[in-house]
């Protein structure tokens, strides 16, 4: 049997004795040395994400355009994080997946 808390290839343990971020600085310096393997040279001081917001089917349609026009400009692999709520699940749920 696997024991899950013994893996570390993936996460790093919270350590409530490090200052850093409250306590989560060893997360974050594992984030980026991930993020690192994935695109190479990554700037901790400059990451970028997208957040959708909910709000019923404008809020969709107005995200979903946001979305079409970074991938037609090709500039959806420049963001690092994806954070959706609500409705915004939706849009950021299809492009996970896409």
């Amino acid at each position: 049997m696997n024991d899950a808390s013994n893996d570390t290839r993936g996460f790093a343990p919270y350590d409530g004795d490090d200052a850093r971020y409250g306590g989560a600085g060893k997360v974050i310096d594992r984030e980026i040395e991930l993020l690192r393997d994935r695109r190479g040279d990554v700037d901790r001081d400059y990451l970028k994400g997208i957040a959708l917001s909910g709000g019923g089917i404008r809020s969709a349609s107005f995200c979903l355009g946001v979305l079409q026009v970074l991938a037609h400009e090709n500039k959806l692999k420049d963001f690092e994080y994806l954070s959706t709520v609500s409705d915004g699940g939706y849009i950021g749920g299809s492009l996970s997946w896409l």
